[in-house]
């Protein structure tokens, strides 16, 4: 019973300063929320969670460096998870890295093939450099289907549909290229 009321007060400290890390991230604060996701960190380090918001909050303090360790931390914990992978990706994109950031890119759709957003970025980095960097073509139904639904929805607010057309090109162009 001790031992549980003791657990207890030993975790209401980190909880605030998860908290506390939410709150300042909510409003956008970052290298403030960073230091009290790392203080919860320091008294939960299998945090994994915690560990990737320290992360996302040092990445948008530009402090890349320290977002690059908590990343590490994070897949130490959780190596399969997509979402970590995404956001080591956008990282290394904002490190000017788009080597790094392709690969981070690939290996979050290679575990959730379903990922849009690890598509999409994978979309840019090769509009931007003119390289292609295929998907497989399990992946690239789905994101053709997608984009389709996309694409029907967007044109009702698209003031030319040939641009929407084009734009489905050059993705579909991407998505199959080998």
């Amino acid at each position: 019973m001790l031992d549980q009321i003791l657990s207890r007060l030993k975790r209401r400290p980190s909880s605030k300063d998860k908290d506390r890390g939410d709150k300042l991230r909510d409003d956008r604060l970052y290298s403030e929320a960073a230091e009290y996701y790392i203080s919860h960190l320091k008294k939960e380090p299998n945090d994994f969670d915690i560990w990737v918001q320290a992360g996302n909050c040092l990445k948008e303090a530009k402090s890349f460096e320290r977002a690059k360790a908590a990343y590490e931390a994070a897949l130490q914990l959780n190596p399969t998870n997509s979402d970590l992978h995404l956001q080591i990706g956008h990282l290394a994109k904002m490190m000017n890295d788009n080597a790094a950031a392709v690969e981070s890119y690939r290996v979050a759709l290679d575990l959730d093939g379903s990922s849009i957003a690890a598509a999409s970025e994978l979309e840019q980095i090769s509009i931007a450099s003119q390289e292609v960097f295929p998907i497989p073509q399990q992946q690239a139904v789905y994101f053709e289907v997608s984009l389709v639904k996309s694409i029907n929805l967007s044109k009702s607010y698209s003031t030319s549909s040939e641009d929407v057309g084009e734009h489905l090109a050059k993705i579909k162009d991407i998505l199959i290229s080998r």
